[in-house]
């Protein structure tokens, strides 16, 4: 019985190889055949995959800093709007929206820098303070502005118009007229900048700011030199910081001026061509790469952005025609470099990241939906870009009678 089990057992081994090998030479041919089709089947799928991979980037959630409630007069010290100097007019008052720039120091502090106004002391712009324990509110420095004292003692009509923090410098354009009946009237601009480095760096003092720019429009009536009505000119982020535009002929739109508002060295002779007119005011242009050679304009007429030549003024083309970048800001924007290839665009509601060729690389709402805009509500404010590719995200709301302010922070990531 042994020996016939042990024989049944061969007989099952042999057969069971036989078969193997049979297999083995029907199918290795075809299966070769399937894994080069499956292979490149994956290869395709691969492709696809990292090409998705490599075109979507996005910006990280919300991260949290704090989430507190405020008391009514938690932020009593940005209610100090003075009453108005025109007698028909109320007191009015200001608070979180106020917040005109959020700054991050050496040591991560985030730095409130309440917006430009007329606070009770003459010539007081800006306070800027942190954030306690306590979420009370600490002033560590004042900012004054000569230009705003001088004339609101001379009871002179003027306008901040622009105001900036551009590589840890406030920039101000005050905008003022001077009108006199029968007589010569101007506009006067002057730009006033101050160094905020030591401010960031705790230095806790009464900062006043220079005037580092003036220009004197004169007119005759109201319908001489309707151009500079237009366009008095406007700050500008470049590759050498800051630099003030304005419109070299109001006769002839053919070039700008550029005055640099920090030491950046540039040549005097440098200007912005542009000899085709796309640009219709200095408002228009958002960035100079000097080092590159070329400048970015919101251009009105083709409803997006465009990048001309600074020497030619010759926009970059796409095939035949000009090479637009169909954005369309919704009221103003912010400009910072991001590296020697792309840069941020903010307004008061996405921010962009834009390629020098002109390629929308990303972009992010600080609405988390379209529909949530027009049901939101409470108010928020930002985004403020705190450098280091990060934004700020202020959100102020009414929860069970009690005001409430949520601080969050989202960063870029590459």
């Amino acid at each position: 019985m042994r020996k016939l089990l042990s024989i049944f057992a061969i007989i099952l081994l042999f057969l069971a190889a036989c078969s193997s090998n049979n297999n083995a030479g029907v199918t290795n041919k075809d299966a070769d055949k399937t894994n080069t089709e499956t292979s490149e089947e994956n290869s395709d799928d691969t492709e696809d995959v990292i090409s998705e991979a490599e075109q979507i980037k996005g910006f990280t959630p919300y991260v949290e800093k704090s989430d507190f409630i405020i008391e009514e007069n938690t932020f009593d010290p940005l209610y100090y709007y003075k009453e108005s100097r025109y007698e028909e007019d109320d007191p009015y008052t200001w608070g979180i929206g106020s917040i005109a720039f959020v700054k991050t120091s050496p040591d991560g502090s985030l730095y409130y820098f309440s917006g430009s106004g007329g606070h009770k002391e003459e010539g007081l712009a800006y306070e800027v303070f942190t954030l306690n324990e306590q979420n009370k509110p600490v002033i560590h420095s004042k900012i004054y502005m000569p230009t705003q004292k001088k004339l609101v003692e001379e009871n002179e009509e003027y306008y901040s118009v622009d105001e900036q923090i551009i590589n840890n410098t406030l920039i101000t354009l005050y905008e003022h007229h001077h009108v006199q009946e029968g007589e010569n009237s101007s506009i006067q601009l002057t730009i006033e900048t101050t160094d905020i480095s030591d401010i960031l760096n705790g230095i806790d003092k009464d900062y006043e700011a220079k005037a580092v720019f003036e220009k004197t429009l004169n007119y005759d009536d109201n319908d001489t030199l309707e151009y500079y009505r237009n366009d008095f000119g406007s700050i500008v982020n470049s590759s050498i910081g800051p630099v003030f535009i304005y419109p070299n002929n109001p006769n002839e739109k053919s070039d700008f001026n550029i005055f640099p508002l920090t030491n950046n060295p540039l040549n005097s002779e440098t200007k912005l061509k542009d000899p085709y007119d796309i640009v219709y005011t200095s408002s228009e242009i958002l960035y100079i790469d000097f080092e590159k050679g070329y400048y970015f304009v919101e251009d009105s007429s083709d409803d997006g952005i465009k990048r001309l030549d600074i020497e030619s003024g010759e926009p970059l083309y796409d095939g035949a025609t000009d090479k637009v970048l169909p954005l369309d800001f919704s009221y103003s924007s912010e400009i910072y470099q991001i590296d020697d290839e792309s840069f941020y665009a903010i307004d008061d509601e996405t921010i962009y990241v834009i390629g020098h060729d002109l390629e929308l690389l990303d972009s992010t709402s600080i609405f988390a939906d379209e529909d949530e805009e027009d049901d939101y509500e409470g108010d928020l404010y930002g985004p403020y870009y705190l450098g280091d590719n990060q934004f700020l995200i202020l959100e102020n709301y009414e929860y069970q009678r009690k005001e409430h302010l949520k601080t969050s922070i989202m960063k870029y990531e590459f």
